[in-house]
């Protein structure tokens, strides 16, 4: 919805064009534009209450263009502002046209952004005249890159749930609910997910450390026998 982008540019909330890709953090045996969410910041009350990554398809970054004190419409001023999920330091914003069609692309400096990206971006806003006022009264924006984590399909996957509940629960102002949330996730599993690169690195230890391992005993205990005995 390009009036709405514009809209939240007013804002400082800038959501960029280019497509999320993170081959190392995609599920396993998944295409690249489906990807866990790994950096979080824990001094947010949305990203505090999560206890798994979130999942995010076709994410768009959602960059924050300004420094608190800036102005806003309607004679607001940032007051503070945090970029609560990013996407790890491998990833990158892909300007690719053919990376939607074909699920395949290669980082390109230049054309694209490198990561951390944010996909997950608050600013919080106060009267000009009026700044100290507590954070419940003042106007809060969350930018978020893609919706489809709270669909049918992604919704139950590794943190996507907590995060719609944290989400609308700090929205509403509820702290009991946000707390009560938390000490719930504590005692929860999360089901069992793993990256692409968590299995490449099951897969090398399963084929060749293991090994390696037991190869190296075998000999150690054929030399002593054969040298030793």
């Amino acid at each position: 919805m390009p009036s709405l982008v514009e809209f939240m540019k007013q804002y400082h909330l800038d959501f960029i064009s280019q497509v999320l890709v993170d081959p190392a953090y995609r599920l396993t045996a998944g295409e690249i534009l489906t990807t866990q969410i790994p950096l979080r910041d824990e001094n947010n009350a949305i990203s505090r209450g999560i206890t798994a990554p979130a999942v995010f398809s076709l994410a768009r970054g959602v960059m924050i263009d300004a420094p608190v004190g800036a102005s806003a419409p309607d004679d607001l001023k940032l007051e503070q502002e945090s970029k609560f999920l990013q996407s790890s330091h491998e990833s990158w914003a892909s300007g690719d046209p053919k990376a939607l069609t074909t699920g395949i692309t290669e980082y390109q400096a230049g054309r694209d952004v490198k990561g951390p990206i944010p996909v997950g971006s608050e600013v919080d806003y106060a009267p000009a005249a009026n700044t100290h006022i507590p954070l419940i009264s003042m106007t809060r924006i969350i930018g978020l890159g893609s919706s489809a984590f709270a669909s049918n399909q992604f919704v139950e996957m590794l943190g996507n749930k907590e995060l719609a509940v944290s989400l609308i629960n700090e929205m509403a102002g509820d702290e009991m609910l946000i707390s009560s949330r938390e000490r719930l996730n504590k005692a929860e599993t999360a089901a069992f997910y793993i990256s692409d690169q968590q299995a490449r690195r099951l897969l090398m230890l399963g084929t060749v450390v293991m090994p390696g391992i037991l190869f190296l005993i075998a000999t150690s205990v054929f030399t002593r026998r054969r040298f030793f005995a």
